[in-house]
């Protein structure tokens, strides 16, 4: 006869339970390495897409503001865009009197539209159109001036009509009339304008960073 021995009891592998500290550390890490990696990404883009300005003066406010820096996009402008214009050339030919090389403003119009000024107000009849369409501006400063060259001005082909957003304090189509629209030389984004705080203080701290290596 054997003796039959006692069983051994099944030692099951029992995971050691981890505080929720750990737990909500864990969580934390990952969403900081995510938003690393969406930020290098988004700056990785950003640098082979965009070129950067920076805004002198205040013909744009409150849209944008003296010193900020935007990211600029090489991309077709349509009406209402904010867009980087060059008036190099045009300043040597027509004796324009910008201050600088480019400026920044909206664009209201383009060839074949018609713009109107009453009594403070901007109605554009757009190409094709038989009536004016007042423009809803919630982006403006001030009230916009009467135009130089008459209040009524059509855009001829291949131009652009463009303002300041504060327009008691730009120098725009309402003294000079239309320009080129090759000029445009960049649209700044809606999402541009959006981050605008963002990206000044960001471009000018790797600025300094790389000053000072």
């Amino acid at each position: 006869m054997f003796e039959k021995l006692p069983e051994r009891p099944v030692m099951l592998n029992q995971r050691k339970k981890r505080s929720p500290l750990f737990i909500a550390g864990s969580v934390l890490l990952g969403v900081v390495v995510f938003a690393l990696l969406l930020f290098a990404s988004f700056n990785f883009w950003v640098n082979r897409n965009c070129f950067l300005v920076e805004v002198a003066g205040n013909s744009m406010l409150n849209t944008v503001e003296d010193k900020d820096l935007l990211y600029v996009r090489n991309q077709k402008a349509e009406r209402g865009d904010v867009v980087i214009i060059s008036v190099k050339e045009c300043r040597e030919e027509g004796g324009f009197t910008f201050s600088g090389d480019y400026i920044i403003k909206r664009l209201i119009a383009l060839e074949g539209d018609t713009v109107k000024w009453e009594d403070g107000k901007i109605s554009v009849k757009y190409a094709g159109d038989e009536d004016f369409t007042p423009l809803d501006e919630p982006y403006i400063t001030g009230v916009t001036p009467s135009f130089d060259k008459g209040n009524l001005v059509e855009v001829k082909e291949g131009e652009i009509f463009f303002l300041g957003d504060n327009r008691q304090n730009s120098y725009d189509s309402t003294e000079i009339g239309c320009l080129k629209e090759s000029y445009i030389v960049g649209v700044v984004p809606e999402w541009s304008l959006k981050i605008k705080s963002f990206t000044t203080f960001w471009e000018r701290m790797r600025t300094r960073t790389a000053v000072h290596q």
